[in-house]
Protein backbone atom coordinates (compact mmCIF):
# COMPACT_ATOMS: atom_id res chain seq x y z
CA UNK A 1 0.00 0.00 0.00
CA UNK A 2 1.21 3.48 -0.78
CA UNK A 3 1.83 5.59 2.33
CA UNK A 4 -0.44 8.57 2.40
CA UNK A 5 -1.45 11.05 5.14
CA UNK A 6 -4.82 11.74 3.54
CA UNK A 7 -5.84 8.08 3.47
CA UNK A 8 -4.66 7.68 7.05
CA UNK A 9 -6.75 10.67 8.16
CA UNK A 10 -9.81 9.34 6.34
CA UNK A 11 -9.53 5.99 8.12
CA UNK A 12 -9.12 7.69 11.49
CA UNK A 13 -12.22 9.81 10.84
CA UNK A 14 -14.09 6.68 9.80
CA UNK A 15 -13.03 5.02 13.06
CA UNK A 16 -14.30 8.00 15.08
CA UNK A 17 -17.65 7.91 13.28
CA UNK A 18 -17.95 4.16 13.84
CA UNK A 19 -17.20 4.54 17.56
CA UNK A 20 -19.89 7.22 17.85
CA UNK A 21 -22.39 4.94 16.11
CA UNK A 22 -21.36 2.02 18.33
CA UNK A 23 -21.99 4.08 21.47
CA UNK A 24 -25.35 5.29 20.17
CA UNK A 25 -26.40 1.74 19.28
CA UNK A 26 -25.27 0.53 22.69
CA UNK A 27 -27.28 3.22 24.45
CA UNK A 28 -30.33 2.51 22.30
CA UNK A 29 -30.49 6.03 20.89
CA UNK A 30 -30.69 5.16 17.19
CA UNK A 31 -33.04 2.21 17.12
CA UNK A 32 -34.97 3.70 14.19
CA UNK A 33 -32.09 2.70 11.88
CA UNK A 34 -32.58 -1.00 12.57
CA UNK A 35 -34.99 -3.38 10.89
CA UNK A 36 -36.74 -4.26 14.16
CA UNK A 37 -37.15 -0.62 15.16
CA UNK A 38 -37.92 0.02 18.81
CA UNK A 39 -38.92 -3.59 19.60
CA UNK A 40 -35.54 -4.25 21.21
CA UNK A 41 -34.02 -2.18 23.99
CA UNK A 42 -30.46 -2.27 22.68
CA UNK A 43 -28.67 -3.64 19.66
CA UNK A 44 -25.46 -4.75 21.32
CA UNK A 45 -24.45 -6.92 18.37
CA UNK A 46 -24.52 -3.83 16.14
CA UNK A 47 -22.47 -1.92 18.72
CA UNK A 48 -19.89 -4.70 18.93
CA UNK A 49 -19.67 -5.02 15.15
CA UNK A 50 -19.19 -1.27 14.76
CA UNK A 51 -16.50 -1.24 17.45
CA UNK A 52 -14.65 -4.04 15.65
CA UNK A 53 -14.91 -2.15 12.36
CA UNK A 54 -13.55 0.97 14.09
CA UNK A 55 -10.59 -1.01 15.39
CA UNK A 56 -9.92 -2.44 11.94
CA UNK A 57 -10.13 1.06 10.47
CA UNK A 58 -7.44 2.22 12.90
CA UNK A 59 -5.25 -0.73 11.93
CA UNK A 60 -5.58 0.20 8.25
CA UNK A 61 -4.87 3.86 9.09
CA UNK A 62 -1.66 2.76 10.76
CA UNK A 63 -0.72 0.66 7.74
CA UNK A 64 -1.16 3.47 5.20
CA UNK A 65 0.43 6.30 7.18
CA UNK A 66 3.85 7.45 6.09
CA UNK A 67 6.63 5.90 8.16
CA UNK A 68 9.94 7.62 8.85
CA UNK A 69 12.74 6.16 6.79
CA UNK A 70 15.22 4.02 8.65
CA UNK A 71 18.85 5.02 8.16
Amino acid sequence: MKSNWLASAVFVLLAVALVVLAVLYGMGSIQFLTFSGTKHAHHLTHAIALAILALLSLVVANMVRPKPSQA
